[in-house]
């Protein structure tokens, strides 16, 4: 993890209370990855955040969608937002005919799908 200028002016020192054995663990990566320990605290305690927050906003996607497929007043926008993109797209034929919206026998424009 790499601070920026900033964010090391604002550092404020903590105390953590590790198990004997995680320390001895962070012990052993210090020594592995040739970093500092704090580095290793630092870099662990952002990916937890960073995990949590992800984590949070998928909740809330979730919910979301939920809301999306239950909610009958989304229902009639969505519906009704589709029969707009139908009304644009039939007069976008109209007026500047597109090779697909052409009938073979006829040449008429249409749009049923």
């Amino acid at each position: 993890m790499v601070l920026s200028s900033q964010e090391k002016t604002s550092l404020e020192k903590v105390t953590v209370v590790l198990p004997q054995v995680l320390k001895n663990e962070v012990l052993q990566l210090k020594k592995t990855l040739h970093v500092s320990m704090n580095t290793i605290y630092q870099t662990a305690i952002a990916e937890y955040v960073a995990k949590q927050k992800k984590e949070q906003l998928s909740k809330e996607a979730m919910l979301m969608l939920e809301e999306y497929k239950n909610n009958p007043e989304i229902q009639e926008l969505i519906e009704f937002e589709e029969d707009i993109y139908a009304y644009e797209r039939d007069l976008s034929c109209r007026f500047k005919p597109h090779k697909r919206c052409r009938d073979s026998k006829s040449k008429t424009m249409y749009h049923r799908e």
